[in-house]
Formats: structure tokens, C-alpha cells, sequence
């Protein structure tokens, strides 16, 4: 297939081609997947085409179909490193633990191949397996010292055992290998994490600030949130917290409701929905705002997360609470617990603090009480654990 064009204009052959790969060369995979699609469907069936449909289809988040394609390509050249590694890049996220069977076969026929060696350290990290993660990146490093991929994937792995000072140095060190462009301002970002958990807070601003405008993101914004919130300036740091919701691992949980969200209106004689959007320790930091928007002269109604039902009685300033995705009421708007105190505006000298605000139910105080009743001398007792499947349980749960 050389020349010509279909009924509808669209050109084929290998000018099509061409164009095609060149586009995804320029990142606009939606019109390579175009030509890609219509040339395999006429026929086009060659290793190398069906694999660069492949990259395509990743790059638009078809991850199965994508592996439809590079399996293809692996059956035609089951030898070749790529072939081995395109197979691995479709299964990433899905199921790492066959991608990390592929990346190894690639590494296999093309030993210190730097591609390989990062992207089994991703498999690892995703495991949960940061050190092993490390000594991969080490080795991408050892083998192509200019791959800033791999100061990267050490700096991250560094970071998840947190190693914080080593995490910094990581990021800071890659930097020559960047150069002035736009992917340096992308990537450099992550250096501002270490700086926050260091305690340097006043650097990782200023690192926010300096960078944030050339290439903005979702999880930079909300890095500098937390460092925003850290340093007292709450307004700010509220402001950025709103971020959150374009970040990939809150994007599914945002609020589909077709009412307004609430933002300071006037709630007299109206109802709003409180909701609960993280884990039932935010919910736990937050509801102290509730009786500030009860004051406002609304209805509260109260969105709940499981494992919290017990202490709906002790939350002053809800009227009602439902099970999360069960509301049985009609309200008039809505917001989610974590942003009450952007809507109040609050400032570190503003935040409620009317404590205990949660109390525990009159039948389990004397429980406890009569357990205790005859221990003599200082008692105190500190409990406290979250999820433990979160990420990072192991900096938030006591033993």
C-alpha cells in the first residue's frame, strides 16, 4: 500500500504513515491514533505500525487495547527487547506483576537497557518495594549518568523510605541534566517535597513560587498547599488546597450534584450537605466547622463515610447524617468538609477551637470509667490508627 485515498479523502500508504508517526513524535496522539487506526484497518499489519498504535493507545489511556496491539507486535519479533518492553508498558497500572515480567525479558536481551532498568523500578515502587526501587534507579543511573529519569525514580524512591536530605540532594543533583526547559520546570517541582518534610518551609515556598507558574500541576499546587498551610498563611494554603480535586487519585471521588457549591451564600432557610470526601480522620479535623454553618440559619445535613456512624450523636451542628451515596433529603447545596474553612475564610487565629468538640456517648464514658475506676495515679491513654492500607500508614498509625 503506497498511494491513494479512501472514498472520504483520508490519505493512505506510506505518506499516511509518516504522518502518523510523526505526530505522536509531537505528542498529538489523537490524530496519530486516527491514521494508525484506519491504516490497520485497511490492512496494515507490519510489526513496527501496530506497535506505534500501540504507544498511541496508551498515551490516550486505552491500556487494553493498547496490549492487544503490543502482543501483536511481540508475536511478530518475540526476540526484541522493545517488543518485550511495549508488552510491559501496556500492562503498568493494570498488572504490575506481569509487567515487571516483560520489563525483565527486555532487560534480558538488552542488558543495561536504561528504559528497562527505570521502568522495572517503577514496577517495584508499585509494589511497594521502594529500596529495591532505589537500587534499580541506581543501576539506569550507573548506566546512562545524564538520564533524568533516573535521578528521578531514586529521588522518589528515596522519599518513600523517607529519607528526605538524600531525596533533596537527588533532585537538586539532577538538575544539570535538564537544562533550561520546560520538562526541567515539570519534573523539578517534586524537589520542593523534601524541603517540606525537612522543616525547611520557607525554601520550598520560595522553590513553589519561583517555579509553579512555568509549568503548574495538580500535585505541585498541592504540595505547596501543605507547605502554604505549614507556615501559618491558611487563606493561601485553603486556596490551593482546592487542587486536590484535579489530582489523578481524587478526580473519581469529586461531587456530581446539580446544585451549587456552597461558597459564603446567604443559607437562611436553606439546606446544605456537608461531605465527607477523605478518610474519617479529615472528618474528625473538619466537622468543628459545622456549627459555624448551622449559625448561618441552615439545615446540616451530614454525608458520612463508613466506619463514623457511631459518632454522628457527638457531631453539634448536623441535623441529620447519611450513609455516603445514600442522601435522602433535598438540599439546596453542597460542600465538601475539607473546603468549610476556605468558604469561612479562616485565618490561624480564626479556627474553631471550642474543644472537646466530639464527644464520646454517656453509656461508653462509664464503661470506661468503670474500668478503670481503680487504677491510682496519672492516667493517660493515647490511641490512635488510621487506614491501614493507606500509603503512608506507616507516618500516621501507632504500633
Amino acid at each position: 500500500m503506497t498511494g491513494g485515498s479512501d472514498p472520504a479523502g483520508f490519505p493512505l500508504g506510506d505518506a499516511a504513515r509518516a504522518r502518523a508517526f510523526a505526530l505522536h513524535a509531537a505528542e498529538r496522539d489523537w490524530e496519530a491514533g486516527c491514521i494508525l487506526e484506519r491504516l490497520h484497518a485497511g490492512g496494515m499489519t507490519d510489526a513496527a505500525l501496530i506497535q506505534k498504535l500501540g504507544w498511541v493507545r496508551i498515551a490516550l489511556g486505552d491500556s487494553v487495547g493498547a496490549e492487544t496491539c503490543m502482543r501483536e507486535a511481540l508475536a511478530a519479533a518475540p526476540d526484541a527487547w522493545e517488543s518485550n518492553y511495549a508488552v510491559g508498558a501496556a500492562l503498568r497500572g493494570r498488572d504490575d506483576a506481569a509487567a515487571l515480567g516483560y520489563f525483565s525479558a527486555a532487560l534480558d536481551r538488552e542488558p543495561a537497557n536504561v528504559h528497562c532498568l527505570l521502568a522495572l523500578a517503577g514496577c517495584e515502587f508499585a509494589q511497594g518495594d521502594a529500596a529495591r526501587a532505589e537500587r534499580r534507579a541506581r543501576q539506569a543511573h550507573a548506566a546512562a549518568p545524564n538520564e533524568r529519569d533516573a535521578w528521578r525514580a531514586i529521588g522518589v524512591a528515596l522519599l518513600a523510605q523517607e529519607r528526605h536530605a538524600e531525596a533533596e540532594q537527588a533532585f537538586r543533583e539532577a538538575e544539570p541534566a535538564f537544562g533550561d526547559t520546560a520538562a526541567h520546570e515539570r519534573w523539578n517541582l517534586e524537589r520542593g517535597i523534601p524541603l517540606r518534610l525537612l522543616g525547611r518551609t520557607s525554601e520550598a515556598l520560595e522553590f513553589y513560587e519561583a517555579h509553579l507558574s512555568a509549568c503548574p500541576s495538580a500535585e505541585a499546587h498541592g504540595h505547596y498547599a501543605l507547605a502554604l498551610l505549614t507556615a501559618g498563611e491558611l487563606p493561601a494554603g485553603w486556596e490551593q488546597y482546592e487542587f486536590r480535586w484535579f489530582e489523578a487519585t481524587l478526580r473519581a471521588q469529586r461531587a456530581r450534584y446539580n446544585v451549587p457549591v456552597w461558597t459564603g451564600q446567604n443559607l437562611g432557610d436553606r439546606t446544605i450537605l456537608l461531605r465527607c470526601e477523605q478518610g474519617v480522620g479529615d472528618v474528625l479535623q473538619f466537622i468543628r466547622f459545622a456549627p459555624l454553618v448551622k449559625a448561618r440559619g441552615a439545615t446540616v445535613l451530614l454525608e458520612l463515610r463508613p466506619g463514623i456512624e457511631t459518632l454522628v450523636d457527638a457531631f453539634p451542628g448536623v441535623d441529620a447524617a447519611f450513609a455516603h451515596g445514600a442522601v435522602a433529603r433535598t438540599f439546596d447545596y453542597w460542600i465538601d468538609l475539607a473546603s468549610l474553612p476556605r468558604a469561612f475564610g479562616t485565618t490561624l487565629d480564626a479556627v474553631p477551637a471550642a474543644v472537646p468538640y466530639v464527644r464520646a456517648d454517656d453509656v461508653r464514658r462509664e464503661r470506661w470509667r468503670a474500668r478503670f475506676a481503680e487504677a491510682s495515679g496519672l492516667r493517660a491513654g493515647l490511641v490512635w490508627a488510621g487506614d491501614p492500607r493507606h500509603a503512608r500508614d506507616r507516618q500516621r498509625s501507632l504500633s
